[in-house]
């Protein structure tokens, strides 16, 4: 393991090579050492809400590393460094945005009247130097590091990001402003803040019927974002809190950080193109469906054993590649006979037919939200052949992927 006292060269290299922000504390938050081009806009994005104190007293108390969310959705994670059995410091790598798109998201989310912030200028500053790293990459760098210096090897399908504490961000004082001709003053906050835990519950714990009839009994539309005019862009930028809040706790749940951002960056994108108020409350809905639905299988799978689990995760971390029995075995470490027998026996379908549910649930998702041809399509996820991507989508469907995507227009 390499040490402090010996590792600030390699600190250094990995800094300018990867062209990411490292910064060694202490417990106390007292800066150590620094790494990084833009210092000064690092730390205010780190310190702008308690995400500084949040994420080293995790690494101080757990003596395990964590990744964490900011409150305009960048990232740090944190590596504690032991002395014996007590940290001593929390090496912090960060910030990054995972996609071009959420970095832009919160550009625009600065520049407008919802952030309070007295210094935005140089916040906005700040974000624009923020480095776009898909969290994938990401959390390989981090588990490097964690290797390197803690001494602890790190599975990095498991790691989960962990969100900011309601009392901590205060999103109500930044975000929500309530619609007083309809409901009393002194009784709105309670009424959405329950609304939205009642909400979130149902995303960390896949329960799909409760949301559903969360979604039937209860409107709320009394929860409005306040400082616009335009009424469809207030509807859309509540789809956007909307998205940020299910991303954190599908995580949260279980369900891998790379699959949640790669549907919210979906999302996202589709809803900029929408100009329709009851369109955009569909697609509301749907995005909470498809999440809470995506949490309920995972936690289904994670019912199976750890084999099973990890055939899992390998196929829907390369679900855009040409997977095949044999790179899923070599994966976790078993012969090929033995893992489609084990895989059968807990899930009761083969690995062929998860691989193709697997791929068929992507395409959907491209069909709905892009523009792709059948054929970019098709070869995006990899199959021989547009007529086989066609043929599997039926078989799994029972509609072609034109019938599908015709259906969405009605």
């Amino acid at each position: 393991m390499v040490t402090l006292i010996n590792g600030s060269e390699l600190l250094n290299t990995i800094s300018k090579v990867y062209r990411i922000a490292l910064v060694v504390y202490d417990c106390e938050g007292e800066v150590n050492e620094r790494f990084g081009t833009d210092p000064e806009g690092d730390e205010i994005l780190f310190t702008i809400a308690p995400c500084k104190r949040h994420l080293l007293d995790l690494c101080c108390q757990t003596a395990k590393p964590h990744i964490i969310s900011g409150e305009i959705n960048q990232l740090w994670a944190g590596a504690p460094v032991l002395d014996g059995d007590r940290v001593a410091r929390v090496i912090v790598l960060g910030p990054v945005y995972t996609s071009e798109f959420s970095k832009a998201l919160a550009v625009d989310y600065v520049q407008s009247p919802y952030f309070s912030s007295q210094n935005k200028t140089e916040l906005l500053a700040a974000v624009k130097q923020v480095p776009i790293y898909p969290y994938v990459e990401f959390a390989k760098l981090f588990g490097m590091i964690c290797a390197l210096f803690s001494g602890q090897e790190i599975d990095i399908s498991s790691l989960t990001i962990v969100g900011l504490a309601k009392s901590e961000v205060a999103l109500a004082d930044k975000l929500h402003t309530y619609q007083e001709d309809h409901i009393e003053r002194g009784n709105i906050s309670q009424i959405a803040y329950n609304f939205e835990q009642h909400l979130l519950e149902c995303i960390r714990e896949g329960n799909l019927e409760g949301l559903k009839r969360l979604l039937k009994t209860t409107s709320y539309n009394f929860v409005t974002l306040g400082g616009e005019n335009d009424p469809i862009r207030r509807q859309k930028n509540m789809f956007i809190f909307g998205v940020a809040l299910a991303t954190s706790a599908a995580i949260e749940g279980g369900l891998n950080p790379q699959i949640v951002y790669s549907l919210r960056d979906l999302y996202l994108q589709q809803i900029e193109t929408m100009h329709n108020f009851p369109a955009i409350l569909r697609l509301h809905r749907e995005m909470l469906y498809e999440i809470t639905s995506r949490v309920s299988n995972i936690k289904r799978t994670n019912r199976y054993s750890k084999l099973v689990n990890d055939c899992c995760n390998f196929i829907h971390e390369h679900v855009r590649e040409s997977i095949c029995v044999a790179d899923i075995a070599a994966f976790v470490g078993y012969n090929p006979h033995y893992v489609s027998k084990k895989f059968r026996e807990e899930t009761g379908r083969s690995l062929v037919s998860y691989i193709k549910e697997a791929k068929i649930a992507e395409a959907k998702l491209l069909l709905r939200f892009s523009d792709l041809s059948l054929t970019e399509i098709s070869e995006l996820l990899s199959f021989s052949s547009q007529s086989y991507f066609t043929a599997t989508f039926r078989e799994v469907t029972g509609a072609t992927p034109q019938q599908f995507r015709r259906d969405l227009k009605k």
